[in-house]
């Protein structure tokens, strides 16, 4: 690695832990999200980039941010979707996310979540969400 894209990698991963640091309300699957982007994107930086390292951190970090916004955003329209009984939708970007409450039962609602990019449908999960 050189010194720049250790310095670039360094910067990245202080970055990254201040965000962190901020973030009081993010849950476990928000950081399971983030993961899964994480290694998604390091193997893609490094596959793509002309130096693997400099890539990966890159492809990494990028990885990360958009992973746990995603699934963020998921929870979010989730969760109101059940409080209000009606569907949700949330766009960040290309990504869009829409919520459907399917059924209730008690104290807890399925939730269908519903996930797009660029106008097609790549994800459906249903999910129970209790208040």
């Amino acid at each position: 690695m050189t010194k720049k894209g250790l310095c670039l990698a360094v910067c990245l991963v202080l970055s990254l832990s201040l965000l962190g640091l901020g973030c009081q309300s993010l849950s476990k699957s928000d950081y399971e999200g983030a993961g899964v982007g994480a290694a998604t994107g390091a193997v893609a930086g490094a596959l793509i980039a002309g130096n693997p390292w400099e890539g990966g951190v890159i492809g990494g970090a990028l990885g990360a941010i958009a992973g746990g916004a995603i699934t963020h955003i998921a929870r979010t329209a989730s969760s109101q979707a059940a409080t209000h009984n009606k569907p949700v939708s949330y766009q960040r970007g290309d990504e869009k996310v829409v919520s459907t409450p399917v059924s209730t039962k008690g104290k807890c609602t399925t939730v269908k979540e519903s996930y797009f990019k660029d106008g097609k449908k790549y994800k459906e999960v249903e999910r129970e969400v209790c208040n």
